[in-house]
């Protein structure tokens, strides 16, 4: 910086003044002082991006103030924080919490797992062992096969016909110890149970543990005609739903846990939606026995579950394996980051415990709680405040703070290669899953995860700003007053601020 001398501080004949030069000299050495202190803040000023004053424009003042919020944005390149903002308040994570369990999964697991599910031969009968698998006759995943849900039981069934086995003697076993029998977790809402996104997670799962129906009417005043998808002999129907009339018709799942009544009335064809079974295990089963019957194979008895220290294997009896189902985990990860798949998640928790050198035992909620908390610990994470209590998010009494979140985002974009198997299989704004529809103004810039559970809202990702650079992103409301839409739109903001120059 330049200083200029006044003329003041000479005398008229051109001699310095003694004590003009003194004041000239406190000032200049007081001048000097002030900048050495004030240098740095002035050097950060003109450094800090400028997405920064946007950033705490948006974020220090929220529409609600009684809403929690937890924020954390760092520059990946270097790490630099952003902004942040109760960094290291606890809160309920919803669907972010998937983040966390695909994280692990990823690390124990690895790339190339899969899961399985087997099917045996075993004396007269057929014997079904599965494998935790949640995506066996999702609809999805076997279309991005080119294949439908049925299509597995379908090649199983063409199989056993090439083999001229097309009359089973005995019954359809099936084994699901894989996983614990506790196939609801404790905390989830009673009011959720009766929903597709809370289906129990069994160590054999089929169609999302879900069925389908779809309604016809027929004259008016009479019971409509009805389909159940997938078909199966353990489901039983109530069918109270008249043609004609205002109505809603819906599907309603009584307390055995069996039946469903359809009530209500309608003019038209309509699918009533997914509604979740209550025994995983048999309803697969009988899935299987159903697809068999119609290729046209006999099954002489049931579905039973099999217990091996009731109904040991006899001499001569030992299970030869027919025929394997394989779906690898990035078919996984897909579903429960893309579509935010619950089930797919908690199938990934429980499967942790069942992870090479992790032992035998039931893969459990339990376990897979104590495995998520130690490899966050591995990876040099602070996991105080973090509470752990399922693989979704569904539950209301999970815990993380912001910059947990961010730290595994963070550690999983410094993988490299092995990163990328969660990366991209998260939403793409304005492409795919739980994005679609959000951000379309800047495509193909966001890859996160969205959560939502009554009073919360939360985002968590990657964008990719204008000046090329990856940024993480986490933002968790909780204890939303009213609707979420003003807190998206927040989210959606922020990557904007990112995404686009200036």
């Amino acid at each position: 910086m330049l200083i200029r001398a006044n003329s003041v501080y000479r005398s008229v004949n051109g001699t310095m003044n003694p004590r003009l030069t003194f004041i000239w000299r406190y000032r200049v050495i007081r001048l000097l002082l002030l900048l050495m202190v004030a240098g740095p803040a002035t050097l950060l000023a003109q450094t800090e991006p400028p997405q920064v004053a946007k950033l705490r424009k948006l974020l220090d003042k929220l529409p609600n103030q009684k809403v929690e919020m937890g924020a954390c944005i760092m520059r990946l390149s270097d790490g630099l924080i952003l902004y942040e903002r109760n960094a290291d308040l606890p809160l309920i994570p919803a669907s972010n919490q998937k983040l966390l369990t695909a994280a692990v999964a990823v690390e124990r697991l690895g790339s190339d797992f899969a899961f399985e599910t087997r099917l045996y031969r075993q004396g007269r009968d057929l014997l079904l062992v599965g494998g935790g698998d949640p995506a066996l006759g999702d609809a999805k995943v076997a279309a991005d096969n080119n294949s439908t849900a049925l299509t597995v039981f379908e090649n199983w069934a063409k199989y056993l016909r090439d083999q001229k086995l097309t009359f089973i003697e005995g019954q359809i076993l099936i084994d699901d110890r894989w996983f614990e029998s506790e196939w609801i977790h404790p905390t989830w809402e009673a009011d959720d149970l009766n929903k597709w996104y809370a289906a129990p997670v069994g160590g054999l799962n089929f169609n999302d543990n879900c069925i389908e129906v779809a309604l016809k009417p027929t004259q008016a005043g009479g019971l409509v005609e009805y389909t159940v998808f997938p078909p199966n002999g353990w489901t039983k129907i109530i069918n109270q739903c008249k043609t004609g009339g205002n109505a809603k018709p819906w599907l309603h799942r009584e307390k055995d846990g069996q039946s469903f009544s359809i009530r209500g009335q309608t003019r038209e064809v309509v699918e009533l939606g997914s509604a979740p079974v209550a025994d995983p295990g048999l309803f697969t089963g009988e899935v299987l026995r159903e697809s068999l019957i119609g290729a046209g194979i006999s099954v002489v008895g049931g579905v039973q579950r099999w217990d091996p220290t009731q109904q040991p294997i006899q001499p001569g009896e030992e299970p030869t394996l027919l025929a394997t189902n394989r779906t690898p985990i990035s078919s996984v990860l897909r579903r429960a980051l893309t579509d935010s798949q619950n089930l797919f998640a908690e199938c990934l928790l429980k499967t942790l415990s069942r992870a090479p050198n992790a032992g035998s035992n039931p893969g459990s909620w339990t376990a897979g709680q104590q495995v998520i908390r130690q490899t966050l610990e591995s990876w040099g994470i602070d996991v105080t405040g973090l509470v752990v209590v399922d693989g979704s998010g569904l539950s209301r009494d999970n815990r993380l703070t912001a910059r947990q979140l961010l730290r595994v985002l963070q550690t999983v974009h410094g993988w490299g290669p092995k990163g990328d198997l969660l990366i991209r299989n998260l939403a793409v704004n304005g492409r795919s899953g739980t994005l679609r529809k959000r951000m379309t103004d800047i495509p193909d810039r966001v890859w996160g995860k969205t959560g939502y559970i009554r009073g919360v809202r939360t985002f968590s990702g990657y964008v990719i700003g204008a000046d090329q650079q990856w940024y993480a992103v986490v933002i968790l409301f909780n204890n939303l007053p009213g609707g979420s839409a003003p807190y998206n739109d927040i989210h959606d903001e922020v990557c904007r601020i990112l995404a686009r120059p200036g």
